[in-house]
């Protein structure tokens, strides 16, 4: 957990950490939302391997990182709601949207709550290691775990850190996070058995890890159901939480994804 200051944190939302450090106005603002567990600070080493004229904000969710005093939500539909207010404001220019598991429920449903209001959309939705709504259930309900089962499965998944899984006191601080963050990908999946949203009217590429044993390329291939517009998937070396230590060709991908030709 690391909760040091960021650069351009003077933005009008606490929703929205601005990671860039841009002197000038964007062309395009690029939003990122966090993982389980995550928060805003797993997206600020990308500053430095974007082009400048990319803007990134982050994503951060009531009780983690800079917002760690803040109770959680678990609900999406709540969280949806507040997030959607808070965003609408810096959507004002040409933005695009990065979602990194449960980031990518987050904001796949950002886009539905979007459009069904007639709002302003992104011009693009990526989409990372995520299988798509018509999934069916997979894994335990983790959020409903005792606390000891909770973190034998967290370990398993390869998302925490080994020093925080050693620290009894860093996990105790954590669990609320984490298990609102679960029961929110957890809910999701078990309501999207039942129907989906008509698909979005806007392109969606979507990422994924040649070695990602949760998600599979079927499993996230299924997202080119879900826009009127093209798809594409990109892999890449690593495994589920393969954003953590992403190499050239991700950035590569993703820069010229988001150019004006991209």
């Amino acid at each position: 957990m690391n909760n040091r200051k960021l650069p351009g944190q003077g933005v009008s939302s606490p929703w929205l950490i601005n990671c860039t450090k841009g002197k000038h106005t964007p062309r395009l603002r690029l939003f990122c939302f966090p993982f389980a567990g995550g928060n805003a600070n797993t997206y600020l080493p990308w500053v430095n391997r974007l082009p400048d004229d990319i803007e990134l904000l982050a994503v951060q969710l009531p009780g983690r990182g800079t917002r760690f005093n803040e109770a959680c939500i678990s609900d999406l539909a709540e969280l949806i709601n507040q997030l959607m207010s808070a965003i609408k404001p810096s959507m004002q220019i040409p933005c695009a949207f990065f979602g990194h598991s449960m980031g990518a429920i987050i904001a796949y449903e950002l886009c539905v709550a979007l459009n069904k209001q007639r709002e302003t959309l992104p011009s693009l939705l990526m989409l990372s290691a995520c299988s798509a709504p018509q999934q069916k259930p997979h894994g335990k309900a983790l959020h409903s775990l005792p606390s000891k089962e909770f973190w034998q499965e967290v370990k398993a998944i390869n998302g925490t850190q080994g020093e925080i899984l050693n620290n009894p006191e860093l996990l105790a601080l954590l669990e609320p996070s984490l298990r609102a963050d679960f029961k929110i990908v957890y809910d999701w999946r078990q309501q999207n058995t039942q129907g989906q949203a008509p698909p979005l009217p806007i392109p969606i590429e979507i990422f994924g890890a040649c070695d990602d044993t949760s998600v599979n390329l079927e499993q996230i291939s299924g997202w080119k159901n879900h826009t009127q517009h093209g798809a594409n998937t990109h892999l890449f070396k690593g495994d589920h939480f393969f954003i953590n230590n992403a190499e050239d060709e991700f950035f590569n991908t993703l820069s010229t994804l988001l150019s004006p030709t991209g």
